[in-house]
């Protein structure tokens, strides 16, 4: 019993050694599939890539090829994969910034929201998406938007596009922007005014964030919000309210304006 209970372990240590050299071993297969002559395998083996998470960082340098891919379908997985196995590699990052400018706008919406997921603040993305806010496609303003919010506070220098953003025709997109704000804390204070005026968007999906982002923004937005609580409708008194309420003891002095309302 106990030469079958060894036996038993022996095996199983066995296949716990043998697993990295698998996964290892499916990373190259992986890559190798990038150069498929067919553009569907090509696009797969970059999908399955974004699968292995950090075990996939040796495929960076291949997948930074495939962005140039004649197929928009591979341009796009390879983004994906990017930003999956890419963290830290600056090669990933300058490649999804070129990317930022590809002529399909599933690519360019791509790069975004990898660049997102790698958590950068290299300098070199700033200007990339800054760029980007202004795209024709809402999905790639959108994308840039939320990419910014997640390399705060290094996107501050992106504030007045950001706030120009907040007037944007596509209302998910300015949603995405005043959530930008927002991660900015009190380096968003110049946005206040429009984020005053964003409080009154008809869309309540764009006046949520808002509120959120008056909050974190905290005493800069004090004033505009105890205005708010006597703006003659409804959405904005409450909004104001729930600013000033998610703002705890940081709002003392909007008190009496609050015991009015």
């Amino acid at each position: 019993m106990s030469m079958i209970f060894s036996r038993s372990i022996n095996a199983l240590l066995l296949l716990v050694l043998a697993v990295p050299l698998l996964a290892a071993g499916n990373v190259d297969k992986l890559i190798a599939g990038l150069d498929h002559p067919l553009w569907s395998a090509r696009r797969d083996a970059a999908e399955r890539l974004a699968a292995t998470g950090s075990d996939g960082r040796e495929a960076v340098p291949r997948l930074v090829e495939s962005l140039q891919d004649v197929e928009p379908e591979v341009r796009r997985a390879s983004a994906r994969a990017l930003g999956a196995v890419g963290s830290g590699s600056e090669e990933a990052v300058s490649s999804l910034v070129k990317a930022l400018r590809d002529e399909d706008w599933v690519v360019r919406r791509e790069a975004a929201r990898a660049l997102q997921a790698l958590q950068t603040t290299a300098r070199t993305v700033l200007p990339a998406l800054r760029e980007a806010l202004s795209s024709d496609s809402p999905a790639t303003r959108k994308a840039a938007a939320e990419a910014l919010a997640g390399i705060a506070p290094a996107s501050r220098e992106a504030l007045p596009e950001l706030i120009e953003t907040l007037q944007d025709e596509d209302w998910q997109t300015r949603a995405a922007a005043a959530h930008a704000l927002g991660q900015l804390g009190e380096d968003g204070r110049d946005a206040v005014p429009a984020l005053a005026i964003a409080l009154r968007d008809p869309d309540y999906g764009v006046a949520e964030p808002v509120v959120e982002s008056l909050s974190r923004i905290g005493a800069p937005a004090i004033p505009v919000l105890v205005d708010g609580l006597q703006d003659p409708a409804l959405p904005v008194r409450w909004g104001s309210a729930r600013a000033l309420g998610a703002m705890g003891e940081d709002a003392i002095d909007a008190v009496p304006a609050l015991a009015t309302a």
